[in-house]
C-alpha cells in the first residue's frame, strides 16, 4: 500500500537514545530512541545499527501541530556491558541525510550530592552517576530517619541523576542533616547544617483602637521554624530611646511549624501622634533582630469631603458613600465611618491614592441610604503639626448635598464665593472643555487596549453606568461591552447633558484614573 501526503514537510527537530535501567530475566536491555518535531506523521523511517532484536516502531503521537515517534530494539546485556555502540537512525523528506543517536553503556561516574533548603524540608540531590543501582539513607544530628526518594531520571550523557527529600517539620536550630548514598558498595555523603527560620515583624495601630480606645496598640509579630526557639524569646520595647514593658503577650498556640508569638505595646494616642520612634527587638543566639515604626506627621488639619451617588436609588441596590481625606501635606490617617450614633466602625476600603489625598468608601443597601432619617458621619484622625487628636468628621445624608463642584475643586479654588458671573462661567466651561478631551482621549488609548469597565470602590463590582443609571436618562449614552469589560463613548451635546446631571460621577471618573493610573480599583 502506498500513502500520499500532501501538506508542508517538517523533518525531526530532536532525536535522543535511552536505555533500561537494567537486564532483564532474559540477559537482553531496552534500548529506545525517541524523535520529535517532525510532519506529517507517516513520513518518518526508523532503522538501527548494531547487534538489535525485536525492533517496535511505536506510532506516532501529535502535540501541537508536530509528531513524535519512538522506536525500541532489544540487545544483549552482555554486550551492552562491553560497552559496544548501538545507532539509531532516523529518514525523513526534509532531511538531507540520516539523524543519528547513538547509545553505549557510560563509564562508571561517582555521584555527586548536594543538600537544599526545600520550603520546610531539606532535599538532596544526587546526579552524574553510573550504574544506576544505589542506596539513600538521611540522617539527623547522626540519627537514622527516613526520607522520600524519587525515580532516577537518565540523562543526555547516558548517566542517572535522582532525589530525595526529608520532611522537615521538625527542624531546630543548628541542625545538622547527612544525606548518605551508597554506590557500587562505596559510602559518598554530604552533611548541611541549617538554621530553622525566624523573623520578626511589627504592626501599626488599627484605627478600630485610636477611635473606640484612644489607644494606639502597636503589635510585634516573631515567627520561626523551631518551637522551643519562638516561646522563649524575649521581646524589649522602646518608645523614643526609653524601655516600655508590654501590655500583653500571646504564646505560641501552632502545633506545627511555622510557629508565632506576639507581643503589644499600648500607647496613648497623644503619645503614638507625636512621632516617637517605637520599636521592637529580640535575640537569637546573640544575633539581634528588630524593626522600627513610627507615625508619619503632616502639615494642616486635612479637609474631609463627601461624595455620593444620585437620589435614585433603589432600595434593592447596594451604595457607596465615598469620603475623600486630604491636606497640602497629609500624615498617616486613620479613618472610621459612623451611622447615626452607633459605635465606630471601619469602612470597606481605604486607600491613599497620592501623597496628599486618602479615599475611604461604606457600602450600604439602598434601603439604609434612602432612610432620609439616616445620617452617615466620616471620621479621620491624622499625625498633624498642632497634634490635635480630635477626628475631622464630615457628615450626610441622602437629603444633605454632595461635595462641592467638583470641576472648581480640581482648579483648586477654595473660595468662590466671590465670583462674578463671567469668572464662573469660565470655570465651569474650561472644566467641561478639560473633562471632555480627557475622555476622548482615555476612550481611544482604552479602545487600543484593554477594554476595562470604570468600578467606583465599594459598589459591590457594578459598572459605573449601572449604578448612576444612566440608562433611566433621555439621552441615554452608548456604551460597548465585551463580557464584563465596557467602555463609555458620547457625543458632546450628549456629554454636556451628562455633565448637568452626572457631574459627581465623572468627576470620580476623572479623579480615580488621575491619581491612581487606573480605572478599576477593584482588580
Amino acid at each position: 500500500m502506498v500513502t500520499v501526503s500532501s501538506g508542508v514537510q517538517t523533518p525531526p527537530s530532536s532525536i535522543f537514545a535511552v536505555s533500561s535501567c537494567g537486564a532483564s530475566s532474559d540477559g537482553s536491555r531496552t534500548l529506545g530512541c525517541v524523535t520529535s518535531g517532525f510532519s506529517p506523521a507517516e513520513t518518518l523511517t526508523f532503522s538501527w545499527t548494531g547487534d538489535v532484536t525485536g525492533k517496535v516502531d511505536y506510532p506516532a503521537m501529535q502535540s501541537s501541530g508536530a509528531y513524535t515517534a519512538v522506536s525500541q530494539v532489544q540487545v544483549k546485556n552482555s554486550d551492552w556491558e562491553a560497552q559496544k555502540s548501538f545507532t539509531c537512525q532516523v529518514q525523513h523528506p526534509a532531511l538531507s541525510g540520516a539523524k543519528t543517536a547513538t547509545m553505549k553503556r557510560p563509564d562508571d561516574s561517582e555521584p555527586t550530592i548536594r543538600l537544599m533548603e526545600f520550603g520546610q524540608s531539606i532535599i538532596c540531590l544526587i546526579d552524574n552517576f553510573y550504574p544506576p543501582s544505589l542506596s539513600i539513607t538521611w540522617k539527623v544530628d547522626d540519627r537514622e530517619v527516613k526520607g522520600l526518594d524519587w525515580y532516577k531520571v537518565q540523562n543526555a550523557q547516558g548517566s542517572f541523576k535522582t532525589f530525595s527529600l526529608l520532611e522537615g517539620n521538625q527542624m531546630t536550630k543548628d541542625t545538622k542533616y547527612t544525606c548518605e548514598v551508597t554506590h557500587k558498595g562505596k559510602p559518598h555523603k554530604k552533611e548541611g547544617t541549617f538554621k530553622a527560620k525566624f523573623s520578626l515583624k511589627i504592626n501599626p495601630p488599627s484605627a478600630k483602637d485610636l477611635f473606640v480606645q484612644n489607644k494606639a496598640i502597636i503589635t510585634c509579630v516573631i515567627t520561626g521554624d523551631d518551637k522551643k526557639e519562638v516561646e522563649a524569646a524575649t521581646v524589649l520595647w522602646t518608645v523614643g530611646g526609653q524601655t516600655r514593658a508590654s501590655t500583653a503577650t500571646d504564646n505560641v498556640k501552632e502545633t506545627t511549624a511555622p510557629f508565632t508569638k506576639s507581643s503589644n505595646l499600648t500607647l496613648d494616642e497623644s503619645e503614638w501622634f507625636k512621632g516617637y520612634e517605637v520599636k521592637c527587638s529580640t535575640e537569637r543566639d546573640k544575633t539581634p533582630f528588630s524593626e522600627k515604626i513610627k507615625v508619619e506627621k503632616g502639615g494642616e488639619r486635612p479637609s474631609v469631603l463627601f461624595y455620593k451617588p444620585e437620589n435614585n436609588v433603589r432600595d434593592s441596590d447596594k451604595v457607596s458613600l465615598l469620603c475623600e481625606v486630604s491636606s497640602s501635606k497629609l500624615g498617616d490617617v486613620y479613618i472610621m465611618w459612623q451611622k447615626n450614633n452607633d459605635p465606630y466602625m471601619e469602612g470597606s476600603s481605604t486607600v491613599r491614592i497620592n501623597a496628599n489625598t486618602v479615599l475611604s468608601y461604606l457600602t450600604l443597601s439602598g434601603t439604609e441610604y434612602n432612610n432620609t432619617s439616616n445620617k452617615f458621619t466620616c471620621a479621620a484622625k491624622d499625625a498633624n503639626m498642632k497634634n490635635d487628636t480630635a477626628p475631622t468628621t464630615a457628615v450626610t445624608s441622602k437629603k444633605e448635598p454632595s461635595a462641592p463642584d467638583p470641576g472648581l475643586y480640581m482648579d483648586c479654588v477654595k473660595d468662590i464665593t466671590g465670583e462674578d458671573d463671567y469668572n464662573s462661567l469660565w470655570s465651569t466651561a474650561s472644566s467641561f472643555i478639560f473633562l471632555f478631551l480627557f475622555t476622548i482621549v482615555y476612550s481611544t488609548v482604552l479602545s487600543l487596549s484593554k477594554v476595562k469597565t470604570l468600578y467606583v470602590p465599594g459598589w459591590a463590582n457594578t459598572p459605573l453606568y449601572t449604578n448612576i443609571q444612566w440608562y433611566e436618562k433621555v439621552w441615554t449614552p452608548a456604551y460597548f461591552c465585551l463580557k464584563n469589560y465596557c467602555t463609555l463613548s458620547v457625543n458632546p451635546i450628549t456629554f454636556i447633558s451628562l455633565l448637568k446631571y452626572h457631574y459627581f460621577h465623572l468627576f470620580i471618573y476623572f479623579h480615580v484614573i488621575y491619581f491612581t493610573g487606573t480605572a478599576d480599583l477593584n482588580n
